[in-house]
This record gives C-alpha cells, sequence and structure tokens, in this order.
C-alpha cells in the first residue's frame, strides 16, 4: 500500500473516531474500496504485534484491530474468518466486552435473535463487572450494595 493510501485511510479512521472532525469529511471526497481499510487494519496490526512498545496499550489497541477486522470479515460473509478475528480478539484483551458486542451483531445478521440477546446480556454484565447482591432485612427482594 502506497504512502497516499496510507495516509487517506489514516484520515478515514481519525474520521470515524472522532466525530468533531466529519465535517470535513465531505470536503475531501473519500470514496475507496473496503479492502483498502482492510489492509490498513491488518498493516495496523502487523505493525502493532511486531513492535508493541509503540503503543501505549498494545494488547488492547491489537483488540480493537482484530475486532475491526472481524466486523469486515463478517459483511463480506467470511464467517469463519471473522470468527478466528474475534477469538484473537478475545485472548488479547479477555475482559473486554466488544467481543460480545460483535458477535451479537452478527447473530443479528444471520437472524438469531435470541442468541444476540443473550450475547448482549453477557457484555452488559462483562462490561459492569461482578457484583455482590445482598438481600434486605425486611424485604423478600434483591437489591444492589
Amino acid at each position: 500500500m502506497g504512502e497516499s493510501r496510507a495516509a487517506l485511510e489514516t484520515w478515514r479512521y481519525l474520521l470515524r473516531r472522532f466525530p468533531l472532525t466529519l465535517a470535513a469529511y465531505p470536503l475531501m471526497d473519500l470514496e475507496e474500496a473496503d479492502d483498502v481499510a482492510r489492509s490498513f487494519l491488518a498493516d495496523g496490526l502487523r505493525i502493532v504485534r511486531a513492535r508493541p512498545t509503540l503503543a501505549p496499550h498494545p494488547r488492547r489497541l491489537e483488540h480493537d484491530l482484530l475486532l475491526a477486522l472481524a466486523a469486515r470479515a463478517y459483511r463480506r460473509g467470511r464467517r469463519r474468518a471473522g470468527d478466528r478475528m474475534v477469538n484473537e480478539a478475545a485472548d488479547a484483551h479477555p475482559e473486554g466486552a466488544e467481543t460480545l458486542r460483535v458477535l451479537a451483531v452478527e447473530a443479528v445478521r444471520r437472524g438469531d435473535h435470541a442468541a444476540a440477546h443473550r450475547l448482549l446480556d453477557a457484555a452488559l454484565a462483562r462490561a459492569d463487572g461482578p457484583r455482590t447482591r445482598v438481600a434486605p432485612p425486611s424485604r423478600g427482594g434483591w437489591r444492589e450494595p
């Protein structure tokens, strides 16, 4: 990938991540294929894996790049590749709930709404962290501390 394409994809990434720059998006006339974005993400993943000292949280960045690649694979109908990348992302950052969210989106795309609900419930539980529940002395219900 040439320097101009890398610069273009960097801008596209920044425009998606930082909403204040969205006003500049139409001015740049960015109409590149998804393949370019995928190759840019894959290059970023390769760089992070080769030189983890370049990022403050390399495992988290690796996790995010893998999930972005997995989402693209799922959208293109490449389910096995998407599943493999989601598994790698879960290994890179096991406590993250984003892996379950990506799987929930794929479940909705396949029409499996029950699985999507279960995955989102698990993602919410993981995002909230473990909670202890205490029964109040006067009532039989549960309350959170």
